[in-house]
């Protein structure tokens, strides 16, 4: 049986399987060079790549939009979508404010998707992670007032 030892703080390989003051019993855990089994270094960085690269992405997508309502305008809290609302009235339709909302941003979507096929553009990845989100949260609220 191995031997009872605390890990440190945050217990580098398990991410938190157990409390830091409860013991651990598994090979991994390093606590001052001692350790239940052999002593392992611990990789540079115990955030996986996947969470570092879309952390930094969302950091990128939040900067792009911040700051935007001062400069252009509430638009889509206005729902200042004129010439959507125009071809909604002459083929006969009313859409409400919510539902236009809903249907702009899922356009939006599109658009910056499909610019794809021109070719990698940094800036239509971000500002889609921006209209995929808010498409997400606008359709939630749609459902939730049902």
């Amino acid at each position: 049986m191995n031997q009872q030892i605390n890990c440190p703080p945050v217990c580098w390989k398990c991410q938190g399987r157990h409390r830091a003051t409860e013991p651990c019993y598994d090979v991994h855990c390093v606590d001052s060079n001692e350790a239940c089994g052999p002593v392992v270094t611990p990789p540079p960085s115990t955030v996986p790549l996947f969470e570092t690269r879309a952390l930094e992405s969302f950091d990128r997508a939040k900067s792009a939009f911040v700051g935007r309502g001062d400069e252009y305008g509430d638009t889509w809290r206005e729902c200042r979508f004129l010439k959507m609302r125009a071809v909604a009235r002459e083929l006969g339709l009313n859409i409400p404010d919510k539902c236009l909302r809903a249907l702009a941003a899922a356009a939006f979507c599109d658009m910056k998707y499909w610019r794809l096929l021109g070719g990698y553009k940094d800036d239509s990845i971000i500002d889609g992670i921006n209209y995929d989100a808010f498409l997400a949260a606008e359709m939630r609220q749609l459902k939730d007032d049902k």
